[in-house]
């Protein structure tokens, strides 16, 4: 029996050993007594030890190709760092899927935001104090940013 889920790699064509024993410890935990070998590509070799026969299941019923997200380059200003609006969290959204075609987003209140992949399911998140920066207001509200005169200064 293969795992219910599959195991994110980096690389599906050359798993780490650690990714190659966390394939063989699901594919173990589903078929006790089993003797499990799994290969370069993920593919798992189950043996009945008693009996001798192997059965296999193919790398691609037990691993997912996984994704690094991308971080946009400029973080979105906000009123509220702990409570974005919806517009805000739009335009984090939308820095986000630039960033990362063909992810699905979702955005929290404090600007993390969810990225999933939608043909592997894999997950991964980015968090707020990394897309968000908290804007400011002038305390005079009729405070006009001036120029200087630059003849001033020669």
């Amino acid at each position: 029996m293969k795992p219910d889920e599959k195991v994110p790699v980096k690389d599906k064509a050359h798993l780490t050993q650690e990714e190659k024993k966390q394939v063989e410890d699901k594919v173990k935990a589903k078929n006790p007594g089993k003797e499990v070998t799994v290969g370069e590509d993920g593919t798992a070799t189950l043996k009945d030890p008693t009996t001798g026969i192997t059965h296999t299941i193919p790398g691609t019923d037990l691993v997912n190709q996984d994704f690094t997200p991308v971080k946009p380059d400029e973080k979105v200003p906000v009123k509220d760092k702990a409570h974005l609006t919806q517009e805000e969290k739009k335009q984090v959204e939308d820095k986000v899927k630039a960033k990362n075609p063909g992810k699905e987003v979702t955005v929290g209140e404090d600007g993390t935001a969810t990225l999933k992949d939608p043909t592997t399911g894999i997950t991964h998140t980015i968090p707020g104090t990394d897309l968000v920066n908290q804007d400011f207001e002038p305390e005079n509200q009729d405070f006009t940013p001036v120029k200087p005169d630059e003849k001033k200064f020669q």
